[in-house]
């Protein structure tokens, strides 16, 4: 596991609100110079601590979306049960992310969708099709608060 230093995380929290940043402009504000930073950033990619980057884009261009978050109970909490909802969740061009989590529930399912029918459609056919699942809570987003790819980046040592 690559050990980040200050500059590093620098460079990763001012990449994470724009990445399209020459390395130059990068540099400046990570305060190192363009070559050092350039050299930072192709090690934070080969090294796979960037794992991707990408483009966000205005959701009003997409026209009207149906945000869900489904809070998935499974039946029997097995491997091949995991593995198996899982495996399905990656499949599903609808979800946005899914995580496993403690609690009431074992997955929190986020969802974005055209239309209600279109859910409607997914949970008949993926969710409560599936014999694994045994409960699918649904909460329709009405606002986002808060929506982006994340917030400053922090480490255990950060205070």
């Amino acid at each position: 596991m690559k050990i980040l230093d200050r500059v590093d995380r620098r460079i990763l929290d001012i990449l994470q609100g724009n990445n399209q940043l020459t390395y130059a402009e990068l540099a400046g504000l990570a305060a190192v110079s363009p070559s050092s930073c350039r050299r930072r950033v192709e090690a934070l990619r080969r090294d796979g601590v960037i794992v991707a980057d990408v483009s966000i884009v205005d959701p009003e261009i997409l026209g009207p979306r149906l945000k869900v978050v489904a809070l998935v109970t499974l039946e029997r909490d097995t491997p091949d049960g995991h593995q198996s909802f899982r495996r399905s969740m990656k499949a599903l061009p609808q979800v946005v992310q899914c995580q496993f989590v403690s609690g009431s529930c074992d997955y929190v399912v986020q969802l974005e969708l055209i239309s209600m029918a279109e859910y409607d459609e997914l949970l008949d056919r993926h969710f409560t099709a599936m014999p694994i699942v045994k409960r699918v809570e649904s909460m329709v987003v009405l606002k986002d608060v808060k929506n982006g790819t994340g917030g400053r980046i922090r480490f255990p040592d950060d205070r």
